[in-house]
């Protein structure tokens, strides 16, 4: 059963465009830009056929199951779709700061 009706996703997607456009009025386009992106993001959610609440399918590319498991299940950046939406891991698998604070952690440990 979907978790939207076809009237729920025209009403969230009116309410997006307005908001973006009360943004664009007030903010710099820098803001502007990151807000558009995450709308951009809940938007395709809502209109995915299995509505984005099930668990990543995959794990980005570059990350180790370990790292998945540990750091990228948990992160906020992670896609439903299992890609990665931060710039720097995007570039550099394994580089953001989740997966550098669990690799310090493990080293300390030892």
């Amino acid at each position: 059963m979907p978790l939207f009706s076809d009237e729920e996703k025209a009403i969230l997607q009116q309410a997006l465009s307005m908001y973006v456009q009360i943004i664009q009025q007030r903010y710099p386009q820098q803001e502007v830009e990151k807000v558009l992106e995450t709308a951009q993001g809940i938007l395709e959610k809502a209109m995915s056929p299995d509505e984005g609440g099930a668990a990543p399918a995959a794990k980005p590319r570059g990350i180790s199951d370990e790292w998945f498991e540990s750091c990228c299940k948990q992160c906020e950046k992670l896609d439903a779709g299992g890609k990665c939406l931060d710039k720097i891991t995007e570039k550099f698998p394994g580089k953001c700061d989740p997966i550098l604070k669990y690799e310090r952690k493990k080293l300390l440990k030892k």
